[in-house]
Protein backbone atom coordinates (compact mmCIF):
# COMPACT_ATOMS: atom_id res chain seq x y z
CA UNK A 1 0.00 0.00 0.00
CA UNK A 2 0.86 3.25 -0.78
CA UNK A 3 2.18 6.16 1.93
CA UNK A 4 -0.94 7.78 0.97
CA UNK A 5 -3.48 8.05 4.41
CA UNK A 6 -7.44 6.91 2.69
CA UNK A 7 -10.47 7.77 3.96
CA UNK A 8 -13.55 5.68 3.78
CA UNK A 9 -17.29 6.50 4.01
CA UNK A 10 -19.43 3.17 5.26
CA UNK A 11 -23.18 3.75 4.43
CA UNK A 12 -25.33 0.69 6.57
CA UNK A 13 -29.18 -0.37 6.06
CA UNK A 14 -31.21 -2.67 8.05
CA UNK A 15 -29.68 -5.83 6.68
CA UNK A 16 -26.66 -5.33 9.19
CA UNK A 17 -29.08 -5.90 11.99
CA UNK A 18 -30.59 -9.25 10.71
CA UNK A 19 -27.75 -11.54 12.14
CA UNK A 20 -28.35 -10.30 15.17
CA UNK A 21 -31.94 -11.22 15.25
CA UNK A 22 -33.34 -7.62 14.66
CA UNK A 23 -36.70 -7.88 12.68
CA UNK A 24 -37.20 -7.80 9.12
CA UNK A 25 -39.40 -5.07 7.30
CA UNK A 26 -42.00 -7.84 7.03
CA UNK A 27 -41.89 -9.04 10.35
CA UNK A 28 -42.19 -5.34 11.83
CA UNK A 29 -45.33 -4.96 9.52
CA UNK A 30 -46.71 -8.09 9.94
CA UNK A 31 -46.80 -6.55 13.85
CA UNK A 32 -48.06 -2.98 13.60
CA UNK A 33 -50.90 -4.70 11.31
CA UNK A 34 -52.14 -7.54 13.56
CA UNK A 35 -51.66 -5.22 17.18
CA UNK A 36 -51.00 -8.36 18.60
CA UNK A 37 -49.55 -7.17 22.58
CA UNK A 38 -49.89 -3.79 21.57
CA UNK A 39 -51.34 -1.20 24.34
CA UNK A 40 -52.07 2.39 24.63
CA UNK A 41 -50.63 3.37 27.90
CA UNK A 42 -51.34 6.45 30.16
CA UNK A 43 -48.36 8.32 28.54
CA UNK A 44 -50.16 7.85 25.02
CA UNK A 45 -47.18 6.00 23.71
CA UNK A 46 -48.13 2.58 21.77
CA UNK A 47 -45.92 -0.15 23.71
CA UNK A 48 -45.50 -3.92 23.09
CA UNK A 49 -45.90 -6.09 25.67
CA UNK A 50 -46.18 -3.25 28.38
CA UNK A 51 -45.71 -4.27 32.26
CA UNK A 52 -48.63 -4.63 34.47
CA UNK A 53 -48.63 -1.45 36.58
CA UNK A 54 -49.16 0.90 32.56
CA UNK A 55 -52.98 2.16 32.55
CA UNK A 56 -54.52 -0.03 29.53
CA UNK A 57 -58.18 1.08 29.74
CA UNK A 58 -57.80 3.14 26.31
CA UNK A 59 -56.23 0.14 23.97
CA UNK A 60 -59.74 -1.03 22.99
CA UNK A 61 -60.52 2.87 22.01
CA UNK A 62 -57.87 3.12 19.65
CA UNK A 63 -56.38 0.44 18.71
CA UNK A 64 -59.18 -1.35 16.81
CA UNK A 65 -59.97 1.41 14.73
CA UNK A 66 -56.05 2.53 13.95
CA UNK A 67 -55.77 -1.53 12.58
CA UNK A 68 -59.04 -0.83 10.26
CA UNK A 69 -58.04 2.18 9.50
CA UNK A 70 -54.10 0.80 8.19
CA UNK A 71 -55.88 -1.86 6.61
CA UNK A 72 -58.06 -0.14 4.37
CA UNK A 73 -54.87 1.97 3.19
CA UNK A 74 -53.39 -1.27 2.75
CA UNK A 75 -55.81 -1.89 0.19
CA UNK A 76 -55.10 1.30 -1.76
CA UNK A 77 -51.26 1.04 -1.45
CA UNK A 78 -51.13 -2.83 -2.91
CA UNK A 79 -53.67 -1.86 -5.39
CA UNK A 80 -51.19 0.72 -6.65
CA UNK A 81 -47.92 -1.76 -6.45
CA UNK A 82 -50.09 -4.37 -8.26
CA UNK A 83 -49.39 -2.13 -11.30
CA UNK A 84 -46.48 -0.17 -10.65
CA UNK A 85 -44.13 -2.70 -9.35
CA UNK A 86 -45.40 -5.85 -8.63
CA UNK A 87 -42.49 -7.58 -6.69
CA UNK A 88 -43.36 -4.95 -4.13
CA UNK A 89 -44.49 -6.03 -1.29
CA UNK A 90 -46.15 -3.12 1.06
CA UNK A 91 -44.79 -2.53 4.18
CA UNK A 92 -44.89 -0.21 7.13
CA UNK A 93 -42.96 2.45 5.85
CA UNK A 94 -45.55 2.88 3.13
CA UNK A 95 -48.48 2.79 5.44
CA UNK A 96 -46.23 5.70 7.54
CA UNK A 97 -45.96 7.67 4.35
CA UNK A 98 -49.54 7.29 3.08
CA UNK A 99 -50.98 8.06 6.62
CA UNK A 100 -49.05 10.82 7.37
CA UNK A 101 -49.74 12.35 3.90
CA UNK A 102 -53.02 12.54 4.89
CA UNK A 103 -52.84 14.15 8.17
CA UNK A 104 -50.21 16.73 6.49
CA UNK A 105 -52.65 17.91 3.88
CA UNK A 106 -55.88 17.55 6.64
CA UNK A 107 -53.82 20.00 9.04
CA UNK A 108 -51.95 22.04 6.08
CA UNK A 109 -48.48 21.60 6.68
CA UNK A 110 -48.35 20.40 3.37
CA UNK A 111 -50.49 21.29 0.28
CA UNK A 112 -51.23 18.09 -1.42
CA UNK A 113 -54.17 18.36 -3.72
CA UNK A 114 -53.37 15.11 -5.63
CA UNK A 115 -54.20 13.54 -1.90
CA UNK A 116 -57.55 14.67 -1.74
CA UNK A 117 -59.31 12.31 -3.87
CA UNK A 118 -57.94 9.85 -1.89
CA UNK A 119 -59.11 11.06 1.52
CA UNK A 120 -61.96 12.29 0.14
CA UNK A 121 -62.34 7.86 -1.24
CA UNK A 122 -61.34 6.67 2.16
CA UNK A 123 -63.44 8.89 4.26
CA UNK A 124 -66.48 7.62 1.82
CA UNK A 125 -66.00 4.45 2.69
CA UNK A 126 -68.89 3.17 5.24
CA UNK A 127 -66.23 1.00 7.10
CA UNK A 128 -64.03 3.86 8.21
CA UNK A 129 -67.15 6.42 8.85
CA UNK A 130 -68.22 3.94 11.47
CA UNK A 131 -64.72 4.07 13.11
CA UNK A 132 -65.92 7.67 14.23
CA UNK A 133 -68.96 6.99 15.55
CA UNK A 134 -69.01 8.14 19.18
CA UNK A 135 -65.24 8.77 19.13
CA UNK A 136 -62.91 12.14 17.27
CA UNK A 137 -62.62 13.23 14.11
CA UNK A 138 -60.82 11.87 10.94
CA UNK A 139 -57.63 13.91 11.57
CA UNK A 140 -57.00 12.31 14.94
CA UNK A 141 -57.20 9.10 13.36
CA UNK A 142 -54.44 10.11 10.98
CA UNK A 143 -52.42 11.27 13.69
CA UNK A 144 -53.01 8.39 16.07
CA UNK A 145 -52.09 5.97 13.25
CA UNK A 146 -48.70 7.48 12.12
CA UNK A 147 -47.57 7.69 15.78
CA UNK A 148 -48.91 4.04 16.40
CA UNK A 149 -46.63 2.55 13.38
CA UNK A 150 -43.69 4.94 14.59
CA UNK A 151 -44.26 3.52 18.46
CA UNK A 152 -44.60 -0.03 17.57
CA UNK A 153 -41.32 0.02 15.49
CA UNK A 154 -39.48 1.44 17.83
CA UNK A 155 -40.50 -1.22 20.33
CA UNK A 156 -39.00 -3.75 18.41
CA UNK A 157 -35.51 -3.15 19.03
CA UNK A 158 -35.51 -3.42 22.92
CA UNK A 159 -32.06 -3.97 24.77
CA UNK A 160 -28.58 -4.99 22.86
CA UNK A 161 -28.85 -8.19 21.24
CA UNK A 162 -26.21 -10.65 22.46
CA UNK A 163 -24.39 -12.10 19.06
CA UNK A 164 -23.05 -8.78 16.87
CA UNK A 165 -19.84 -10.51 15.99
CA UNK A 166 -20.90 -9.90 12.46
CA UNK A 167 -20.05 -5.81 12.73
CA UNK A 168 -16.59 -7.10 12.92
CA UNK A 169 -15.34 -6.32 9.24
CA UNK A 170 -16.48 -3.03 10.27
CA UNK A 171 -14.60 -2.84 13.63
CA UNK A 172 -11.46 -3.90 11.42
CA UNK A 173 -12.04 -0.90 8.74
CA UNK A 174 -11.89 1.57 12.28
CA UNK A 175 -8.74 0.18 13.55
CA UNK A 176 -7.05 0.10 10.47
CA UNK A 177 -3.50 2.15 10.92
CA UNK A 178 -3.27 3.05 6.99
CA UNK A 179 -7.33 4.56 6.97
CA UNK A 180 -6.79 7.91 8.01
CA UNK A 181 -10.84 8.89 8.35
CA UNK A 182 -13.73 6.76 8.82
CA UNK A 183 -17.07 8.15 8.34
CA UNK A 184 -19.79 5.53 9.45
CA UNK A 185 -23.16 6.61 7.71
CA UNK A 186 -26.34 4.24 9.36
CA UNK A 187 -30.19 3.97 8.35
CA UNK A 188 -30.88 1.90 11.35
CA UNK A 189 -32.64 3.26 14.86
CA UNK A 190 -30.53 0.59 16.64
CA UNK A 191 -27.93 1.14 18.85
CA UNK A 192 -26.36 -2.06 17.88
CA UNK A 193 -23.78 -1.33 16.18
CA UNK A 194 -22.04 1.86 18.39
CA UNK A 195 -22.64 -0.96 21.21
CA UNK A 196 -20.52 -3.37 19.48
CA UNK A 197 -17.41 -0.33 18.93
CA UNK A 198 -17.69 0.37 22.01
CA UNK A 199 -17.29 -2.85 23.44
CA UNK A 200 -14.11 -3.56 21.31
CA UNK A 201 -12.59 -0.15 22.44
CA UNK A 202 -13.37 1.89 19.48
CA UNK A 203 -13.68 5.34 20.36
CA UNK A 204 -15.72 7.42 17.76
CA UNK A 205 -17.73 10.79 17.43
CA UNK A 206 -21.58 10.39 17.50
CA UNK A 207 -22.29 13.86 18.18
CA UNK A 208 -23.25 13.65 21.56
CA UNK A 209 -20.96 15.10 24.94
CA UNK A 210 -21.71 14.29 28.23
CA UNK A 211 -22.67 17.10 30.59
CA UNK A 212 -21.29 16.82 33.76
CA UNK A 213 -23.59 16.77 36.46
CA UNK A 214 -26.76 16.22 34.14
CA UNK A 215 -28.68 12.73 33.07
CA UNK A 216 -28.00 12.76 30.06
CA UNK A 217 -25.86 13.06 26.70
CA UNK A 218 -26.53 16.87 24.89
CA UNK A 219 -25.84 16.68 20.73
CA UNK A 220 -23.51 19.17 19.86
CA UNK A 221 -23.08 19.03 15.88
CA UNK A 222 -19.77 20.92 16.56
CA UNK A 223 -18.02 17.58 17.58
CA UNK A 224 -17.81 16.26 14.18
CA UNK A 225 -15.16 18.75 13.38
CA UNK A 226 -13.37 18.74 16.78
CA UNK A 227 -14.18 15.99 18.63
CA UNK A 228 -10.46 13.97 18.21
CA UNK A 229 -11.34 10.79 16.18
CA UNK A 230 -10.53 10.03 13.37
CA UNK A 231 -13.50 7.88 13.12
CA UNK A 232 -17.19 9.96 13.13
CA UNK A 233 -20.77 8.39 13.47
CA UNK A 234 -23.78 9.64 11.74
CA UNK A 235 -27.37 7.87 12.11
CA UNK A 236 -29.18 9.19 9.03
CA UNK A 237 -32.26 8.05 10.45
CA UNK A 238 -32.38 9.39 14.28
CA UNK A 239 -32.34 6.72 16.56
CA UNK A 240 -34.60 5.10 19.22
CA UNK A 241 -32.39 6.43 22.48
CA UNK A 242 -33.23 10.27 20.99
CA UNK A 243 -35.17 12.72 22.68
CA UNK A 244 -36.57 16.39 22.78
CA UNK A 245 -35.83 18.24 25.62
CA UNK A 246 -36.39 21.66 27.25
CA UNK A 247 -36.06 22.83 30.55
CA UNK A 248 -39.33 25.07 30.58
CA UNK A 249 -41.56 26.60 27.99
CA UNK A 250 -38.74 29.48 27.04
CA UNK A 251 -36.08 27.16 26.68
CA UNK A 252 -35.02 26.41 23.11
CA UNK A 253 -35.40 22.06 22.01
CA UNK A 254 -32.05 20.41 22.25
CA UNK A 255 -31.50 16.64 21.45
CA UNK A 256 -30.41 14.32 24.09
CA UNK A 257 -30.06 10.90 24.84
CA UNK A 258 -31.15 10.07 28.15
CA UNK A 259 -29.58 7.90 31.17
CA UNK A 260 -32.24 6.00 33.13
CA UNK A 261 -35.10 7.09 33.84
CA UNK A 262 -34.17 10.75 33.03
CA UNK A 263 -37.78 11.31 31.33
CA UNK A 264 -40.10 10.25 34.11
CA UNK A 265 -38.79 13.27 36.22
CA UNK A 266 -38.67 16.04 33.33
CA UNK A 267 -42.52 17.37 31.80
CA UNK A 268 -40.96 18.78 28.64
CA UNK A 269 -38.95 15.64 27.60
CA UNK A 270 -40.80 14.02 24.68
CA UNK A 271 -41.98 10.45 25.36
CA UNK A 272 -41.26 9.57 21.77
CA UNK A 273 -38.12 9.30 20.17
CA UNK A 274 -36.70 11.25 17.19
CA UNK A 275 -36.76 8.97 14.17
CA UNK A 276 -37.66 9.18 10.29
CA UNK A 277 -39.99 6.88 8.97
CA UNK A 278 -41.47 6.35 5.57
CA UNK A 279 -40.82 6.74 2.16
CA UNK A 280 -40.75 10.11 -0.09
CA UNK A 281 -41.52 12.00 2.94
CA UNK A 282 -38.00 11.77 4.42
CA UNK A 283 -36.72 14.12 1.29
CA UNK A 284 -38.55 17.01 3.37
CA UNK A 285 -37.87 15.70 6.46
CA UNK A 286 -33.90 16.09 6.03
CA UNK A 287 -34.33 19.11 5.76
CA UNK A 288 -35.77 20.10 9.31
CA UNK A 289 -34.08 19.60 12.73
CA UNK A 290 -31.55 17.42 13.52
CA UNK A 291 -31.60 15.84 10.55
CA UNK A 292 -30.42 18.98 8.00
CA UNK A 293 -27.02 19.05 9.79
CA UNK A 294 -26.85 14.88 9.33
CA UNK A 295 -27.80 15.13 6.14
CA UNK A 296 -25.17 18.02 5.49
CA UNK A 297 -22.76 15.89 6.90
CA UNK A 298 -23.18 13.17 4.52
CA UNK A 299 -23.30 15.45 1.30
CA UNK A 300 -19.55 16.94 2.60
CA UNK A 301 -18.34 13.44 3.70
CA UNK A 302 -18.90 12.18 0.14
CA UNK A 303 -17.57 15.61 -1.31
CA UNK A 304 -14.12 14.59 -0.31
CA UNK A 305 -14.38 10.98 0.00
CA UNK A 306 -13.27 8.64 -2.95
CA UNK A 307 -14.15 5.08 -1.60
CA UNK A 308 -17.87 4.36 0.14
CA UNK A 309 -18.78 0.97 1.21
CA UNK A 310 -22.31 -0.15 0.98
CA UNK A 311 -23.94 -2.62 3.22
CA UNK A 312 -27.21 -3.74 4.15
CA UNK A 313 -29.23 -0.84 2.15
CA UNK A 314 -31.30 -2.35 -0.57
CA UNK A 315 -31.20 2.08 -2.43
CA UNK A 316 -34.27 2.73 -1.87
CA UNK A 317 -34.14 6.09 -0.12
CA UNK A 318 -34.62 8.64 -2.83
CA UNK A 319 -32.54 11.01 -1.04
CA UNK A 320 -29.56 9.01 -0.15
CA UNK A 321 -29.49 7.78 -3.81
CA UNK A 322 -29.41 11.27 -5.05
CA UNK A 323 -26.54 11.95 -2.88
CA UNK A 324 -24.98 8.68 -4.29
CA UNK A 325 -25.70 9.29 -8.27
CA UNK A 326 -24.05 12.76 -8.01
CA UNK A 327 -20.85 11.32 -6.00
CA UNK A 328 -19.92 8.36 -8.02
CA UNK A 329 -20.55 10.47 -11.31
CA UNK A 330 -18.84 13.56 -9.76
CA UNK A 331 -15.24 12.00 -10.09
CA UNK A 332 -13.71 8.88 -12.08
CA UNK A 333 -11.96 8.40 -8.84
CA UNK A 334 -15.03 7.40 -6.87
CA UNK A 335 -15.90 3.84 -6.44
CA UNK A 336 -18.61 2.85 -4.57
CA UNK A 337 -18.13 -1.19 -3.28
CA UNK A 338 -21.31 -2.98 -2.27
CA UNK A 339 -21.60 -6.01 0.06
CA UNK A 340 -24.60 -7.45 -0.84
CA UNK A 341 -25.31 -11.38 -0.95
CA UNK A 342 -27.50 -11.53 -3.54
CA UNK A 343 -27.12 -9.13 -6.37
CA UNK A 344 -29.91 -9.42 -8.30
CA UNK A 345 -31.75 -7.41 -5.51
CA UNK A 346 -30.07 -4.10 -6.40
CA UNK A 347 -30.99 -4.31 -10.01
CA UNK A 348 -34.66 -5.84 -9.15
CA UNK A 349 -35.37 -3.87 -6.10
CA UNK A 350 -33.36 -0.38 -6.00
CA UNK A 351 -34.86 2.87 -7.31
CA UNK A 352 -34.47 3.08 -10.63
CA UNK A 353 -31.78 6.03 -10.18
CA UNK A 354 -29.34 3.46 -9.11
CA UNK A 355 -30.86 0.02 -10.56
CA UNK A 356 -30.68 1.99 -14.40
CA UNK A 357 -26.91 2.57 -13.58
CA UNK A 358 -25.13 0.10 -11.58
CA UNK A 359 -24.09 -2.26 -14.93
CA UNK A 360 -22.40 0.63 -16.74
CA UNK A 361 -21.15 1.78 -12.87
CA UNK A 362 -19.53 -2.03 -12.74
CA UNK A 363 -18.12 -1.90 -16.40
CA UNK A 364 -16.85 1.25 -15.61
CA UNK A 365 -15.39 -0.02 -12.08
CA UNK A 366 -16.90 3.52 -10.29
CA UNK A 367 -18.75 0.42 -8.53
CA UNK A 368 -17.49 -3.23 -7.56
CA UNK A 369 -19.98 -5.96 -5.82
CA UNK A 370 -18.92 -8.31 -3.38
CA UNK A 371 -22.01 -11.48 -2.86
CA UNK A 372 -21.53 -11.75 0.65
CA UNK A 373 -23.66 -10.68 3.71
CA UNK A 374 -21.94 -8.83 6.26
CA UNK A 375 -21.14 -12.18 8.55
CA UNK A 376 -18.72 -13.48 5.47
CA UNK A 377 -17.63 -9.94 4.86
CA UNK A 378 -13.73 -9.65 4.78
CA UNK A 379 -12.38 -6.23 5.17
CA UNK A 380 -8.78 -7.22 3.90
CA UNK A 381 -10.94 -8.40 0.47
CA UNK A 382 -12.32 -4.85 0.86
CA UNK A 383 -9.23 -2.98 0.99
CA UNK A 384 -7.30 -4.99 -1.49
CA UNK A 385 -10.14 -3.77 -4.10
CA UNK A 386 -10.05 -0.36 -2.84
CA UNK A 387 -6.38 0.04 -3.58
CA UNK A 388 -6.16 -1.89 -6.68
CA UNK A 389 -8.61 0.56 -8.19
CA UNK A 390 -12.17 -1.52 -8.40
CA UNK A 391 -10.24 -5.08 -9.39
CA UNK A 392 -10.97 -7.86 -7.08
Amino acid sequence: MSNRKIKIALLLGAGISLPSGRPSTDEITERILSGENVLRTEDEIYRLNSPPDFYRGESDEYIPRILAFLKRIKTEIDGYYSIRRRKHKTNYEDLYYVAGQLYDNETGEYDNPAVQALRDKIMLDPDIQSLLVGWKDHIYLFYEAVNYISDVACGMFPGDPSGLSHFGFIEDVCKDGDISNVDIFTLNHDKDLESYLRKKGVHFVDGFEEIQDEAFFRWNADLFDYGGSKIRFFKLHGSINWFWFRRDMKSAYSVLIPKGGFWNKNPFFSDRPIILLGTFNKMLDYLGGIFIELYGQFHNSLKITENLIVCGYGFRDKGINQEIVNWVNSSTNNMMIIVEPNPDNIRNTARRAISNRIDEWENERRVCIIPNGIESASWNDIKSIVTNGGRK
